[in-house]
């Protein structure tokens, strides 16, 4: 065995030497490997990561976007029962003014006549039904102009709801683009860093 060992011991250092240097070179690169496969994981965990937070982000966003559009709803419910509430106003008020415009009319028509059918002697007994018809029908003028300019007072109150509702639309219509464009804008990277998984 020494004899042997004796001859060959040249051979058998160069195998050692070679065994050594394959061995250090099967650590090195599975050493490297390792730690590229460790990076990787790092990459990856970060990347789920950033997903997660864009996923929660996105989810707030839409209970948010959902809050709103019930807001909008409810709003949008209340505006029309306003808006059919202030056009049935504007009818009645309408309304009343037509039969108060016919009521006074009705009334002034008689007048002229009773006026052609008194003598030209009129007693003072007549003088004072006139005088009286005279002065009802001037407080039933007065009382229609009182109610007509009440009208048109109201009239100018419901245009100027009508407009600050339509403001109120526009608006609501505003902050309903708003919210479609944020949506969308999370919507985006979302779907970004899922391709990126």
């Amino acid at each position: 065995m020494l004899t042997f060992f004796r001859t060959h011991w040249l051979v058998i250092t160069i195998c050692l030497v070679y065994t050594l240097l394959a061995t250090g070179a099967a650590y090195y690169f599975a050493s490297s490997a390792a730690h590229e496969n460790k990076a990787a994981l790092l990459k990856i965990t970060e990347e789920l990561k950033t997903a997660k937070e864009t996923q929660e982000k996105s989810s707030v966003e839409a209970v948010k976007a959902k809050t709103a559009l019930d807001k909008e709803k409810a709003l949008n419910t209340n505006l029309k029962k306003l808006l059919t509430a202030a056009e049935q106003e504007r009818e009645s008020l309408r309304g009343s003014l037509e039969t108060m415009t016919l009521a006074a009319s009705k009334t002034a028509k008689p007048q002229p006549s009773t006026a052609k059918a008194t003598p030209a002697p009129a007693s003072t007994a007549c003088r004072d039904k006139n005088a009286a018809a005279e002065k009802d029908l001037k407080n039933q003028q007065n009382a229609l102009l009182a109610f007509k300019a009440d009208v048109y007072k109201r009239d100018n109150e419901l245009r100027e709801r009508q407009k600050q509702l339509d403001e109120t639309l526009a608006k609501i219509a505003e902050e309903r683009r708003k919210i479609e464009r944020d949506r969308a804008d999370y919507r985006w990277p979302h779907n970004g860093s899922q391709t990126n998984k």
